[in-house]
């Protein structure tokens, strides 16, 4: 099934394709990883549907044994139409959200002008200790 000996692939950090399942792309990807001062590379291995989405089953990892290492792309895809209904529900929240989001994000904040005094009565009492120190620090040369 792989064209590439799970172990030995080298991606260098690239998804590659491997072959193709019930038309998805099957693809494995080399990370890397340091733990301390030893450095690691795993290869991890997904199903890629619609939208360039990755899936995966065992967090991309291939089983040692030979029957589960030949079911982890089909575990992989039975995830998919769950996490479609999930993100579909979300979604729906989400939009039932966005007129409310939309308002305040194009409305203007009603404390602007309040802000925009305090910022000058801040310059203004600045400017005023500025120059209430400087008759000190002429006298201290």
């Amino acid at each position: 099934m792989f064209l590439v000996h799970h172990n030995n692939a080298a991606t260098n950090g690239e998804y590659f394709k491997i072959g193709t399942l019930y038309g998805f792309n099957l693809l494995v990807k080399t990370e890397s990883s340091q733990k301390q001062e030893f450095f690691s590379k795993e290869n991890r291995f997904f199903v890629e549907g619609e939208g360039n989405i990755k899936y995966t089953h065992n967090k991309g990892h291939i089983a040692g044994d030979p029957l589960l290492a030949s079911q982890n792309f089909l575990k992989a895809l039975e995830k998919i139409p769950s996490l479609i209904e999930k993100y579909q529900v979300d979604t729906k929240k989400l939009s039932a959200d966005l007129p409310a989001l939309q308002e305040v994000v194009n409305s203007t904040w009603r404390k602007e002008d309040e802000l925009k005094e305090h910022k000058s009565e801040l310059l203004a009492l600045d400017r005023k200790i500025l120059l209430s120190l400087a008759p000190v620090n002429q006298e201290e040369d």
